[in-house]
């Protein structure tokens, strides 16, 4: 009987044991995803003090126009930022020698099924001086549906971040 007792005592911790490592790795796997969808209030870093990502977005720069396919350069010398409608951003050449300096790729939502696609964006690795992804969003979406858009293949070390700006 004593034999008997430890078998199913010992079954049991295994079963605890199984159990636990699987809600860890579940949790944290839903943690990493949740991180990676979701972007930093592009206001919140501002305030902060992020001047640089300020005059990247709001600031005169030589931009890069992207519609229908088609590159526009507004400025003198290379693009440093990048603005795309969202549904331009399939395909995109990015090759181009005038967006070797590109620093900063706008992202603008412009109409409400925008807000719930899936972005491809392992395209965007082309640029080596990439280091913020700003989504804009101009159409009547929550803080939590447009910092929830998932920008899929964002490149390593690429920050995100996300504004809501409603035209009145």
């Amino acid at each position: 009987m004593k034999k008997q007792l430890s078998i199913s005592s010992f079954r049991a911790q295994r079963n605890r044991w199984l159990l636990r490592s699987l809600v860890i790795t579940c949790l944290t796997l839903f943690s990493t995803l949740s991180n990676s969808q979701n972007h930093v209030d592009l206001n919140a870093a501002i305030a902060d003090g992020n001047n640089t990502l300020s005059d990247l977005v709001y600031g005169l720069q030589t931009t890069a126009y992207i519609r229908e396919g088609q590159l526009d350069i507004v400025g003198e010398g290379s693009a440093q930022v990048i603005d795309v409608k969202a549904a331009d951003l399939v395909g995109i050449n990015l090759t181009d020698s005038s967006l070797d300096g590109v620093s900063t790729v706008i992202i603008r939502i412009e109409q409400a099924p925008d807000v719930f696609a899936n972005y491809d964006t392992s395209e965007l690795t082309e640029l080596q001086s990439l280091a913020y992804v700003v989504v804009l969003c101009s159409v009547n979406a929550s803080v939590s549906e447009v910092a929830a858009i998932p920008l899929n293949g964002l490149p390593t070390g690429v920050q995100s971040y996300f504004a809501i700006s409603i035209p009145e």
